[in-house]
């Protein structure tokens, strides 16, 4: 993420809500802030009082300088059209899609961008058309804050920009009962969609939906994963590993045994948490959260505090697990993710189902390894590093673990 560039997230399905990321500078913070526009009134899909908007966040962000925005967009009013070509040369395929766009009518009421994935057959060109009227909205939102609209895209481009999984899967992205749904192969993005939904069931339903209509594109790379990010409890069935499953080969070879040919794919960089100025404190990232996202840390917590000696400790940073002045973890809480540091080697679990992240944060030196939690697969996930955790530390369980 750039580090002058706030990212303004914009939903009108439902109910509508806008999220706002300001990140650190040498005189102030990081900052977030979410808006949800229940109480706004709300005229052709955007705020009708731009200015009250604007107050909000002055109040929120207080004397910080709000730079250049990126404008993310999930509206009901953006549509998209499919443009295929047969197999060729990429240069080919670019000039004749270029010519296309340049023959077609663009409607002036909307603004395009577009993707291309190249299958097997040939090149799916996809132009999503995104309303001016927004865009031009949040323009002028943009100069009563003393700043500027520097990128507009759809949300799901830019939620493709932060995914390192190989391989063909889906992702959903929900919050407020909004889905993002990218269908990704190869690291190239072939699709996004956004839907509103109620529970579950339609969350399956709009994703088979989705793969019928890419069935074509799809038929010599078969989706076999998928991941959720949630800002609640969701549970997909959709007859797929998630991403962070350990790679088992079609003939059920595990891991270890199958050849690197096939593992190529799949390969993952081990990602690097950098160090990052928080606006607020653990107790204040804690108090905030759904209840969903307060009764997985609270399991979390209660494992690490089954050990024999095992203690918690509340910092500005994070809460902090540690037997007499030795710290084994600490757990924080980032958006809609619980986030576990291990006093392990982050290393000894690249490219497998509990896939982690080495930190850098500042005072975390000493449990480096990150795992971060954000579905029920991955909180099962982070009990199985726990037991790592204690079997090479010698932690011993205790009989009567006491609770959080």
């Amino acid at each position: 993420m750039s580090q002058n560039t706030c990212i303004l997230e914009f939903c009108n399905y439902q109910s509508g809500y806008l999220k706002l990321y300001i990140p650190a500078d040498k005189k102030s913070t990081t900052r977030n802030l979410m808006i949800e526009l229940d109480d706004y009134l709300m005229e052709d899909g955007v705020p009708k009082n731009l200015q009250a908007i604007a107050d909000r966040i002055k109040y929120e962000v207080g004397d910080k300088k709000i730079p250049p925005i990126t404008l993310l967009l999930r509206c009901e009013e953006t549509y998209k059209s499919i443009f295929t070509l047969p197999a060729m040369g990429r240069f080919s395929a670019d000039a004749l899609f270029s010519k296309e766009k340049k023959a077609a009518k663009v409607n002036p009421n909307y603004v395009i961008t577009s993707n291309c994935f190249h299958h097997s057959l040939g090149y799916i060109y996809n132009t999503y058309f995104m309303p001016k009227h927004v865009i031009d909205a949040f323009g002028n939102l943009a100069k009563l804050l003393g700043t500027k609209i520097r990128v507009v895209e759809p949300l799901g481009f830019h939620l493709k920009k932060s995914l390192n999984y190989g391989g063909a899967y889906a992702y959903f992205y929900i919050c407020k009962k909004v889905c993002t749904l990218l269908l990704v192969i190869n690291k190239s993005l072939v699709t996004v969609y956004d839907f509103p939904f109620e529970n579950e069931r339609d969350l399956v339903s709009q994703f088979l939906l989705v793969i019928s209509k890419h069935e074509f594109e799809l038929s010599h790379k078969k989706i076999q994963r998928f991941h959720v990010e949630s800002d609640e409890e969701i549970t997909l069935d959709l007859g797929l590993a998630d991403t962070e499953e350990k790679l088992i080969a079609p003939d059920g070879t595990p891991e270890e045994k199958v050849d690197k040919k096939v593992l190529e794919d799949e390969e993952i960089d081990l990602e690097i948490e950098n160090d990052e100025i928080y606006g607020t404190t653990f107790s204040e990232r804690h108090s905030a959260s759904p209840d969903s996202l307060k009764r997985r840390y609270a399991k979390l917590a209660e494992k690490l505090l089954s050990y024999d000696g095992m203690r918690c400790q509340i910092t500005e940073q994070a809460a902090v697990f540690h037997v007499n002045n030795r710290v084994y973890a600490r757990l924080d809480i980032k958006g809609p993710r619980v986030c576990l540091y291990l006093a392990i080697d982050a290393n000894q679990y690249r490219n497998t189902r509990y896939q982690c992240a080495l930190s850098k944060r500042k005072g975390f030196e000493s449990t480096p390894c990150l795992y971060r939690i954000s579905t029920r697969f991955r909180q099962d996930g982070a009990y199985v590093l726990i037991d790592a955790l204690s079997q090479q530390h010698g932690l011993v369980p205790q009989l009567f673990p006491r609770p959080v």
